[in-house]
């Protein structure tokens, strides 16, 4: 069903986003399940981007974030074959764009 997995994609996006914790195994671990997630609802994960992109109110941080997504759905594809090597790849990119987008998304 399209509803549990958007609902699901929300609620893991936000935790790993505009949560107040530095747990890396929560981010490894919200990073395989977000990247089967976004494989299979690619156009989920294109209207959580927009709502993050958003809640930012100034142009060049909308534009920092519209680019940050960029990266992250091109990590997708280039991951979507789910082998051990891509997961450990796209968890590891994956990582280094939350630290970039919670520095742009949380500094209001």
């Amino acid at each position: 069903n399209g509803f549990m997995v958007k609902y699901f994609m929300e609620i893991i996006f936000h935790r790993t986003i505009f949560g107040n914790f530095h747990d890396t195994a929560f981010i490894e671990q919200a990073s395989s399940a977000l990247l089967v997630l976004m494989i299979a609802e690619n156009t989920t994960f294109q209207e959580i981007g927009i709502s993050i992109i958003n809640t930012q109110v100034q142009e060049e941080r909308r534009a920092v974030l519209q680019a940050t997504l960029n990266q992250l759905a091109s990590s997708v594809t280039a991951h979507a074959n789910l082998t051990r090597q891509s997961r450990r790849k796209f968890s590891s990119e994956f990582g280094r764009l939350v630290v970039d987008i919670r520095g742009i998304a949380n500094v209001m």
